[in-house]
């Protein structure tokens, strides 16, 4: 029997990644833009995916991967409206459609839920006290899948610091400025863990194929980060590190550099309910880093 998988957010960075590395796990998938899926409008949800359940009648389970988001965390500050009606009432409208076509949903949370006044890996029974309005937006999302986490068959995934070759994330930002030898001031005193884009689509296909089996999630929220910890600027030297020390890093307070939206100063994540649930043993962020910037290097010999 056949299983249906919906990609919301096709032009996002993790599903960009899920069609340059694993196309071949994902050909059976159906990936829809903005244009195509508008998860804010019931009606557009409806559109999209509605004649494909039709046309699949047999199917064994569909489930519905959101990767839809507002993402931009100081745009959100000015734009609360717009960031609330995408991360938190868009995810309202996927989970209305789950229920009553009887889909799961795979969504993707932040470490931005914690104000980061901890020096602990947080866990997912830890208190969330989100300091910014687009934390504040995720934290809204996750609650919005309760009716049908209740039931086992939605799946929260919180990451911290997403990073691949595609799109705009912190590493891809770093390395054009090194590679066009701009001297760099990144903060130190920012402390969680960098994510491959990679490890996560890894991750996800596993879920994926245990959903498909078992019919429901092991369980309803989930913890997933490379291993290890690190500031933002570690970060940066080991993004200049892979890329050959090229450019210059130089270390500074996050005082000396102010953001509109306020940032947890701590968001590592705990990963033994990944590991225990699910057997999934992510890399090192360093090793997931020399992965990405490998690529690139690659793409840009060609």
């Amino acid at each position: 029997m056949t299983n249906l998988i919906f990609v919301t957010g096709a032009n996002s960075q993790t599903a960009l990644t899920f069609k340059a590395f694993f196309a071949s796990q994902c050909q059976s998938w159906f990936f829809f833009s903005h244009q195509q899926l508008d998860i804010t409008s019931p009606q557009s949800i409806e559109k999209a995916i509605l004649p494909i359940l039709c046309r699949f009648l047999d199917y064994n389970e569909a489930l519905i991967i959101n990767l839809a988001a507002y993402t931009d965390v100081n745009g959100a500050e000015q734009n609360e409206t717009l960031a609330t009606t995408i991360n938190a009432i868009g995810v309202s409208n996927l989970t209305n459609f789950a229920l009553k076509h009887k889909l799961g949903i795979i969504h993707l949370s932040s470490d931005f839920v914690f104000d980061g006044n901890t020096t602990n890996a947080y866990n997912e029974t830890d208190i969330t006290n989100p300091l910014s309005v687009y934390g504040k937006t995720k934290l809204a999302g996750e609650n919005m899948l309760h009716p049908l986490a209740i039931q086992q068959r939605a799946l929260v995934i919180r990451t911290s610091w997403l990073f691949s070759p595609f799109g705009n994330n912190f590493l891809l930002t770093i390395y054009e400025k090194i590679k066009n030898s701009h001297p760099l001031q990144v903060v130190n005193d920012q402390l969680g863990c960098p994510t491959s884009a990679i490890q996560l689509c890894r991750f996800i296909i596993h879920a994926v194929n245990l959903f498909t089996k078992e019919h429901l999630f092991r369980t309803t929220l989930l913890h997933l980060s490379n291993q290890g910890i690190a500031s933002w600027y570690d970060f940066a030297c080991a993004i200049n590190l892979f890329a050959g020390q090229k450019g210059v890093v130089k270390a500074i307070n996050s005082n000396k550099y102010p953001t509109v939206a306020i940032r947890p100063k701590y968001s590592k994540l705990n990963l033994d309910l990944l590991k225990e649930r699910y057997a999934y043993e992510p890399w090192h962020w360093l090793l997931a880093v020399k992965e990405v910037i490998e690529w690139l290097s690659v793409k840009d010999e060609k």
